[in-house]
Order: C-alpha cells, then structure tokens, then sequence
C-alpha cells in the first residue's frame, strides 16, 4: 500500500530513495474528494509511486523535509 515495503520487525515502512535524475516529485490531488497523495513520478514513462497521503497541514510539512 501506497508504494511502502515492510522493513523488518520495527514496524516500519521503507521507500525506495529518490532519485532526482530519473524521478519528479510530485502531490497527486484527486478532483473528486480533494485526497492528496504525495509520490514520485518517473521521468519516462509517467509512473506514479505513492509515497504518503497527505490529511493536514503537518503531513504536508513532513512531505516537504523527507524530499529535500
């Protein structure tokens, strides 16, 4: 779900990292419900990788310090 892997006992999710020559990051927003979803999007072939849904202000924040 949302493009996440199970990282070991932890409980934790890993991403795969970015990669800023191959990838764009992107928030995805739908016109229906408002959801945002924030994820890369592949420079070639327009292929979106959910990262995060964003629900606040806060999430939005988190989005912004994990890609930069």
């Amino acid at each position: 779900m949302f493009g996440f892997s199970k990282a070991g006992k932890s409980g934790g999710f890993a991403v795969d990292p970015y990669d800023p020559d191959t990838q764009i990051a992107v928030i995805r927003s739908s016109i229906c419900t408002g959801e945002k979803v924030a994820g890369f999007k592949d420079k070639r072939d327009g292929h979106f990788t959910e990262v995060m849904l964003i629900r606040s202000k806060k999430d939005r924040v988190t989005v912004d310090i994990r890609i930069c």
